[in-house]
């Protein structure tokens, strides 16, 4: 104590630290979006997570796009990404490349002392992953040279795509399949180069097959019959393609399996047909449609038979050559087709005159077996407006008559304008005159002094008595167009002769 009664005191101070409180902080950004192998941009904080004394950084990951996880740290479904670190920053180049969506989400820990929290930072960053496109082309073909073929591109992924062909060939497409049109020179090979659609683009190892678009030069296919009789087989032709365009030229040789066309259309450019070929059409509705030039065989000739027709179809006059036997040929050709003169046209049933003119050098046949069958020519049908040019021939063919009371009388009637009379039968007796009926009219028999001939036309204006009355020999002069005559032949085929 001190003189004035009091004691020493000492005296002591405790200081308090407190840290301050934790702070997730602000992502820079909280998503982005690469596509699928792509390695992501570096996941950075604008305004870094705080609190503490001594923090350290943990990232995480997990597939797909997640809420942020918040409060104490729960590892939960979530994967550590690299090593804890001093910075809150994830460089892209620790993740790697990545094939899915997937959110990233960092643990802030105080590992000072004390460590005062261990939380979840409370924000995440989505990583969008686009799968990359995929392309798969294919369509194959066999073509003449300047001819197109469609080659099927097939992708995924989201369109719009485009990209290039190995030839450099560019495409677009909003849709997928994808129908391209080619037209290469030579033969050639096709693959898929670059593709993007709209988000990324394709890698090799997404891009497959291949098309071969084989070039025919010269554009010509022969007929083998090696298989059956079908044109629609390609096995039946050299090479093996069914031709069906105006460029493709074919060959028919005589061969046991000649070919059949049934309920289709074809289209030929050239055809030509060996001595005593055959192509047959099994279908009314069969069609040939033939765009230049018809070579038939010279000696026997070619044939075209059956229900269906051959259609000339060209676009500059086409030319008939050798000797062709056509059940139904048609003419659908505004600038013609000739006959060439050294040519034969046999039609057995219908030449139907579409469109344009046929020059027949006069080497034009319309056929006719008997009595019973004869060719037409249709120019008259709906829509037809063709026209013949030159002479032709029409035959009539006719049998013995029946009874010999009948005098091999025939009646006949011709589609020639105008022919001379004597193409009917050899002139015989006094042209013009009528024949003398017996007193009593005997239609077997005419008086012994009658004008009597081979052709014999109808006048009922002449009859008095009877009906015999009415037969006037023709023996000079022409027919006249629409009149029927009676003529005297045994049996065979009349040919006639002129323009129609």
């Amino acid at each position: 104590a001190s003189a004035f009664g009091c004691s020493s005191l000492s005296s002591s101070a405790t200081t308090v630290v407190v840290r301050s409180p934790f702070d997730g902080g602000t992502l820079s950004a909280t998503s982005q979006t690469i596509c699928s192998g792509q390695t992501p941009s570096n996941i950075t904080y604008s305004i870094p997570p705080t609190g503490g004394s001594n923090l350290e950084f943990q990232w995480y990951r997990r597939t797909g796009s997640h809420t942020a996880p918040t409060g104490p740290f729960s590892i939960g479904s979530w994967t550590a990404v690299g090593s804890p670190s001093s910075s809150p920053t994830l460089p892209g180049t620790t993740i790697g490349p990545l094939t899915a969506t997937t959110t990233f989400a960092l643990r802030v820990r105080d590992i000072g002392s004390p460590a005062c929290f261990d939380n979840w930072a409370g924000n995440a960053h989505v990583v969008n992953v686009n799968p990359r496109p995929t392309g798969v082309i294919s369509g194959s073909a066999t073509i003449c040279q300047s001819e197109s073929a469609n080659l099927t591109l097939t992708f995924t992924g989201t369109g719009p795509w485009s990209g290039t062909l190995s030839d450099g060939t560019p495409f677009s497409s909003a849709i997928s399949p994808l129908s391209l049109s080619v037209s290469p020179p030579t033969t050639t090979t096709y693959t898929i180069s670059t593709l993007s659609d709209a988000f990324c683009s394709a890698t090799g190892s997404e891009l497959s097959g291949s098309a071969t678009v084989t070039i025919i030069n010269p554009c010509l296919f022969t007929w083998t019959g090696s298989v059956d009789n079908e044109w629609s087989n390609p096995l039946n032709w050299s090479p093996a393609v069914v031709p069906n365009a105006c460029s493709y030229n074919v060959i028919i040789p005589a061969v046991t399996n000649h070919p059949h066309i049934g309920n289709a259309t074809y289209t030929v450019g050239d055809i030509t047909l060996h001595n005593n070929a055959l192509i047959q059409f099994t279908h009314a509705n069969g069609k040939l449609n033939i765009c230049s030039d018809v070579y038939s065989g010279t000696g026997a000739g070619s044939s075209l038979t059956g229900l269906g027709r051959a259609v000339l179809i060209g676009s500059s006059p086409q030319t008939l050559n050798g000797k062709l036997h056509a059940d139904v040929l048609q003419l659908d050709n505004s600038t013609g087709a000739i006959v060439h003169t050294s040519a034969q046209l046999n039609i057995y049933r219908y030449l139907e005159l579409k469109s344009g003119s046929l020059t027949t050098n006069g080497n034009v046949i319309f056929k006719s077996p008997d009595e019973n069958n004869c060719a037409m020519l249709d120019d008259f049908s709906a829509g037809f407006s063709g026209t013949i040019n030159g002479t032709i021939q029409a035959e009539r063919g006719y049998s013995a008559a029946s009874a010999a009371s009948l005098y091999s009388q025939h009646y006949f009637s011709s589609p020639i304008n105008s022919i001379p009379v004597s193409q009917l039968a050899p002139p015989a007796g006094a042209n013009g005159v009528f024949v003398t009926p017996t007193a009593d009219c005997d239609e077997t028999q005419l008086e012994g002094n009658s004008n009597y001939g081979n052709v014999f036309e109808y006048d009922e204006s002449n009859v008095i008595y009877c009906n015999l009355e009415a037969w006037r020999v023709r023996s000079a002069g022409n027919t006249e167009n629409g009149r029927g005559y009676s003529v005297k032949q045994g049996a065979g085929v009349l040919t006639l002769s002129g323009v129609t």
